[in-house]
């Protein structure tokens, strides 16, 4: 999927062009980032198949 290059090489350009990974608040914080990136195009994919039953949200081990 080439959506996913994409995201990949901006968080490569990113990580190289904005002197934040020297500080690890910073560099936790851009992990997050990128965690939510990464996980964007997941949900867009799956928003079509995937079916929440209500009852999971009350008793998740059920």
């Amino acid at each position: 999927l080439n959506l996913f290059k994409y995201i990949f090489i901006s968080i490569i350009i990113l990580f190289f062009f904005t002197k934040l990974y020297f500080y690890s608040f910073y560099f936790s914080a851009m992990l997050q980032g990128v965690e939510v990136l990464c996980n964007l195009p997941i949900l867009y994919i799956f928003k079509d198949t995937y079916q929440l039953h209500p009852g999971n949200l009350y008793y998740p081990n059920l």
